[in-house]
């Protein structure tokens, strides 16, 4: 058995998901792939259609991952066709390529850049060059470049859905 590891400890956390949402989660996303289908789901009963938004967005993937392989993450940015896309792989698996520090003992690698119009993740992954440590401070920098100035967030709670107490709530303990 190999030892135990705070990186994975999450793992024996249930997600207490109801099974018809889970159910539904993996048919509509993984087997149908309808997110990619433009107005075939809907949420909050408005359809969605990837090639419709045209905010920034930062898209990461993990050399590694046996849950989201790169190269289908990748994919992502020619549904997104109507913003600017950046692609982020990180050198490492589905939790260590995104739970990845600055640190100074890091081991860590990345590439990053513009798809540029290339749908083949083959082709771009050849024309990125392969940078030591975490990609977090690069997405720190987009973040700063790409969003609004910091607002006070809106309270929480209602008359229907009083708050039940502080953050992070007991739930987490049990």
């Amino acid at each position: 058995m190999p030892p135990k590891s705070d990186l994975l400890y999450w793992n024996s956390d249930g997600t207490r998901l109801p099974q018809a949402m889970c159910s539904g989660y993996l048919s509509d996303f993984y087997l149908s792939n309808r997110l990619i289908r433009p107005n075939d789901m809907f949420l909050g009963g408005r359809p969605i259609d990837l090639g419709a938004i045209v905010q920034p967005a930062w898209i990461v993937g993990a050399e590694q991952d046996h849950i989201s392989p790169w190269k289908g993450t990748f994919l992502t940015c020619q549904y997104l066709s109507n913003c600017p896309t950046t692609y982020v792989l990180a050198g490492e698996g589905h939790i260590t390529g995104i739970v990845s520090p600055p640190s100074p003992r890091s081991r860590q690698k990345y590439r990053t850049g513009m798809p540029d119009g290339t749908r083949s993740p083959d082709a771009w992954l050849s024309k990125k060059e392969v940078r030591d440590g975490s990609w977090w401070p690069e997405w720190v920098q987009w973040l700063a470049t790409n969003s609004a100035s910091a607002a006070v967030p809106p309270p929480v709670g209602n008359h229907k859905h009083p708050v039940l107490g502080p953050a992070p709530e007991t739930y987490v303990l049990e």
